[in-house]
């Protein structure tokens, strides 16, 4: 799944060790995700929302992705997409959204649904998710820090 030079440039480079044990991320914190959203000095974005980290944890996240969403949601006729969240995390939701050339998206959120409309809706979606998740891992710092 992870090709060699990847590997090797996490293994040399970002893979860390923590209480005896290998295999932490020191890009992504074993998460599988990186925010690409910041700028530059001078103004150049970097990227949009989420990225997959180069650690085995990414790898497998965008192979999951990538190759669910080839298998599911590419079709000439598929006139929406519906995904649930039972079956998707929040962050992998986002990144099937931020992906998709179909609209609606149907996305269901236990016994409701939320739909997105167009490509517009798309965006405001993924950096609300964005939002929520900066503001959660604020809230779990803070709490692992009192102890």
């Amino acid at each position: 799944m992870m090709n060699n030079i990847l590997k090797n440039i996490w293994i040399n480079e970002y893979e860390t060790k923590f209480n005896g044990f290998s295999g932490y991320c020191k890009l992504c914190g074993n998460t599988g995700y990186i925010d690409t959203s910041p700028k530059t000095p001078n103004g150049h974005e970097l990227g949009t929302f989420k990225s997959f980290c180069i650690c085995p944890n990414g790898r497998a996240f965008k192979y999951r992705i990538d190759k669910e969403y080839d298998e599911n949601y590419i079709n000439d006729k598929l006139s929406s997409i519906t995904i649930s969240i039972k079956d998707y995390s929040i962050t992998e939701i986002m990144l099937i959204v931020q992906k998709a050339t179909v609209f609606p998206i149907n996305i269901e959120i236990g016994r409701g649904t939320f739909k997105i409309k167009n490509e517009k809706e798309a965006t405001f979606f993924s950096l609300g998710i964005c939002a929520y998740m900066d503001s959660k891992e604020e809230e779990d710092k803070k709490e692992f820090m009192k102890g």
